[in-house]
Parts: structure tokens; sequence; C-alpha cells
């Protein structure tokens, strides 16, 4: 029973023609890091460390596809039965709950290691060079390996919880941000105290980023004075107790579970003043508590008023809690800059606090328009809008006005922090006026992606994940010429560079590493532009088609 489940499982997955999508754009992603990096020597030696860079960059690469690529398997591994309406047979045949979770898991594991083993034969030609050895091949796989393990029991749990293929994306995805990236950012805080290093090397080591590092960067673990741990064995340890602990905690879920849930019978409330309190709650106060029944202006757009009145706020609750987070960072580094606690200069911290508000963008603002137009036909609405005188334009358009306003709430949730840069008078008013274009032209694009991708795919997680990998592959594709400058002219190599909005923010409120590279801040606002632009035209030419009648 439990191989059936598993086969079942792998099959349904490799015969969609996104997974195969999926591993030529990985494949190909691979590939063109080699091709661009690959040494003019041909051969490894201590002159030519690009081949060396080469090896790094791509296993980063490797690593940040598999983070990419697992919450989208395995974060719909469960709920997607709730949603098709399976759940009820899955729990009614003769396969025992922790057969369920294995198969669930194993059929997860296989398809990550799938991709992990396809991109062998192009790591191989670091062999040919005398760039890797073999212990090291074998350290990096062995990460690569328990990072999907790790990542998949990751959103396997989430998926185990959650009521949508929505959310459990969502939240997988923000998990992956807190364990990918999230225990480097003390490290930058206070890795030059020499209090604090043996505590955020590991918290640092949480990372399999710091991991595959800690392999092939010499000097990446610091030098105490006694023995320490690498952090590659450090992880190893953090992952595999981890998944244990997870695997744990889904079977105890899944035993505990008593079947599909039971409607239960709600009170009805008709006391005047009850409703009236309940009206006045934040944020249903916002937006017309009362429901008046009149109709709308002619200058509103119907679709905005609709996701604004139903389920808008529901929808974007993230965007609340990540405005939560925002400020809570913020007024953290605001304290360690009128403080000196950590010993840097204010310039690093405003590159952090930056860094840290782009990164939180590029994670929570592609759902808000993921769902945009594969929500519409998850719910069979597609006949309706079809019936009705909106036209695609007015579709977009409607979702997007939307999505900036809970955006809106994340970027208010960083002015404290720039209310201090202002009164200390570290950066002038133009400066972070410049800075804000940044984030608001990386919202949009961020915004326009997510729409792009919903209106090309049928279901929302796959277009939350396409719009994930675009973004991704933009800000990672982009720090090439940074890592292997010698291979791209100077002038393209500084157009590249000008599309990563970390890099022209950073040289907005920080420009002295930077000092010797052209302002980039105007390139990469005029190519925002057009790119959004462009992925709207694109995605309005798409819903154009999908309205059409049927023949």
């Amino acid at each position: 029973m439990l191989s059936a489940l598993v086969k079942r499982e792998l099959m349904v997955a490799l015969r969609a023609r996104r997974t195969r999508l999926v591993a030529l754009g990985y494949l190909l992603a691979l590939i063109a890091v080699v091709f661009w990096m690959w040494p003019d020597q041909a051969v490894f030696s201590i002159a030519a460390q690009s081949t060396r860079s080469m090896v790094l960059v791509f296993v980063v690469t490797l690593i940040a596809l598999v983070l990419t690529y697992a919450p989208a398997v395995s974060a719909t591994a469960i709920v997607s039965e709730r949603e098709n309406n399976s759940y009820d047979l899955l729990y009614a045949s003769r396969l025992r709950p922790w057969e369920i979770v294995v198969g669930k898991l194993l059929a997860v594991f296989f398809m990550l290691m799938i991709f992990v083993v396809l991109s062998f034969p192009v790591f191989a030609s670091g062999f040919f060079l005398g760039a890797v050895s073999p212990e090291e091949t074998t350290r990096i796989y062995l990460v690569c390996t328990i990072t999907s393990l790790f990542f998949g029991l990751f959103g396997l749990w989430v998926s185990a919880r959650a009521k949508s293929s929505y959310s459990a994306l969502l939240r997988t995805y923000l998990l992956v941000l807190l364990v990918g990236v999230g225990p480097w950012i003390p490290y930058i805080l206070l890795g030059k105290s020499q209090f604090w290093v043996p505590y955020v090397h590991a918290l640092r080591a949480l990372s399999p980023l710091s991991a595959v590092s800690s392999i092939l960067i010499p000097g990446f673990d610091p030098a105490l004075g006694v023995a320490v741990t690498p952090a590659w064995v450090l992880y190893l340890y953090f992952a595999g107790a981890g998944s244990l602990i997870l695997l744990s905690v889904i079977l105890w879920d899944a035993y505990a579970e008593k079947g599909p849930p039971v409607r239960k019978q709600t009170e009805l409330i008709d006391d005047k003043n009850e409703l009236f309190r309940r009206r006045l709650r934040f944020p249903f106060y916002l937006i017309d508590p009362n429901r008046r029944k009149k109709f709308l202006a002619n200058w509103m757009n119907p679709v905005y008023a609709r996701e604004l009145r139903s389920r808008a706020f529901g929808g974007g609750i993230w965007i609340f809690r990540g405005a939560y987070i925002c400020l809570a960072v913020s007024i953290i580094l605001m304290v360690l800059m009128l403080g000196q606690f950590t010993g840097f200069s204010p310039e690093v911290i405003k590159a952090t606090s930056v860094g840290f508000q782009i990164g939180l963008i590029l994670m929570l603002v592609p759902p808000l328009t993921a769902g945009g137009v594969t929500r519409e036909r998850e719910l069979r609405m597609m006949d309706d809008i079809r019936l009705s005188r909106i036209g695609p334009w007015q579709l977009l358009s409607g979702k997007l006005l939307v999505a900036m306003v809970f955006v809106s709430f994340l970027v208010v949730g960083s002015v404290p922090l720039w209310i201090v840069i202002v009164y200390m008078q570290m950066n002038s008013t133009e400066e972070l006026l410049i800075v804000v274009a940044i984030l608001v032209s990386t919202v949009v694009l961020a915004l326009t992606t997510g729409l792009l991708s919903s209106a090309w795919l049928q279901r929302t997680a796959a277009a939350a994940a396409a719009a994930y990998g675009l973004l991704f592959a933009l800000v990672i594709a982009t720090l090439l010429p940074w890592l292997q400058p010698e291979k791209f002219a100077e002038a393209f190599r500084f157009k590249l560079l000008g599309l990563n909005p970390f890099v022209s923010a950073v040289q907005v409120v920080n420009p002295d590493p930077l000092s010797l590279t052209p302002v980039l801040w105007r390139s990469h606002l005029i190519v925002s532009i057009c790119l959004s632009v462009l992925f709207m035209i694109v995605a309005s030419w798409r819903v154009h088609y999908i309205l059409k009648p049927e023949k």
C-alpha cells in the first residue's frame, strides 16, 4: 500500500507539464552558470581562482533552486487532498496514518532528489578542472540531500495544518526565508565583536548557504584559538535533528486526526449592541462597516471594490504580520544605530535595513497577486466575469490596486528607522526619496510578476512558485558580474548590476563600497518600470484570450 501511494504521487508529479518545464529551467540555469564562469585557462591553478568561484556559484545556485522548488512540491502535498475532495477517500482507505505521511514524504523527497541528481553531470565539470575534490563533492551532495529532506518536511508539516494551498505555500516560503537567510542577519550585525563571534557563528551555521560556503571557502569558519566545529557539520546536526522533530510532529498530528472536520453549529447573533461592537473592530471599520448597498461610482474599479470588501484583509493578513516584523526590526536597528552597540557604522546598519525590507518585499508581495486570475478559475468565476462588462485590464488593475494598498502597510513599518536617519542627517532627503522609489519599483515588479504567473498557470500554488522563481532568478543572475567581472564587458556589467534592487539601494545609502561603480539607481528604475509594464501587457493579452467566448 505504501509503495502504491508513492508511485501514484510520483506519477502525478512527473506527468505534470510544469515539472518538465521546471527541470528544463533548472538545468539551463546550472549550465549557464558553468558556461559564463568557465575559466579561460581551462585548468585550475592558484592564479585562476575563478574556477573555485564557479563551483561556489554553481553550488549556491543548486541550493537556491532546491529551496525554491521544495515548497512548491511539499507545501501542497496534503492540503491539495482537501481541495480536490479526495481527503475523505484517503482517510477511509486501508492506509495507516504513518503510511500516508511516509508515502507523501518519500514522494516529495524523491522528486527533490531527482533535481539534485540531474545537477551532477553539470557539476562533474569541476573534476576536469581539478577545482573540487571527491571528499568535497561528497560533503556538498550530503548537504543537498539533507536540505531536500529537511525543507520537504517543513512543507509537509505546513501542508498538514493549512486550509488552502495558497496559505501553505506562503507559510513555507516564509520559513525558507527565515531558515535560509535569517541566520545571516545576526552575523552581519555582530560578527565583528569578539564576544559574539562564537554565538553568531553557530547561528549562521543553521543556513544551508553557510554549510556549502564552509566546504568551499577557506577561512569561512572563524579562528578562535580553539577547535571550531565547521559550519557544514553544525548544519548537518541541526537539519538532521530538525527532520526527526518535524517527522515526529507530523506523525503525532496524523494519529491525532479524528477524521474529516465536521462543521459545528454556530450561534445566531441578533443583539444590536454586539453587532455594532463587532463592526468597530480593526480593520473592518475602515471599509464600509455598515455594508451600504449603494451603487459604486462610475470612476471606481468594481474589481477593486469587490476585493477590498470581500476577502482582501483575509488574504493580506500576512502583509500585516510582515509590517509588524518590519516595524520591530526597524526599531531594533534604530536602537543599534543610536547606541553603537555592535561596533558597526550606521552605514552598515542602513544597508542591512534596506536589504531586509527588499527581502521581505520579495517574499511577501508575489502571493498577493499570484492568485489574481487562478483563484477566479479555482472558484469557477471566469464564466461570470466573461458575461460581465469587466475587461482584462480592469480585472488586473483592480487586483493590482488592492495588493498595493496592503503593501503600503509593509513600507510604513520601516518609517521609524528612516525618521532617525533624517534626524541624524546621515542621508539627504533626495537619497531617501531614491531609496523609496527603488522600494516602490520593486513592489510593482513583484506584483506584476505575480499577475503574469497567475494569467498563464492554472493553479494558485503553481503561480506563486513561478513568481518566486522569476524574482529569485532575477536577483541571483544580476549578481554574477560581481562574482566574475572579467567575463562581462564593463558597460554590460554595470547595467546588469543595476537590475539588482539590493545593489542599487545599498549604493544610495552607503556609496563607499561601490564608489567606483557608476550610479545604478536610474537604470534600475527604468528597467523595473519597463518590465512591470511589459508583464502587465502580456498578462492582459493572456486574460483577454481566456475571456474570449468559447466556441
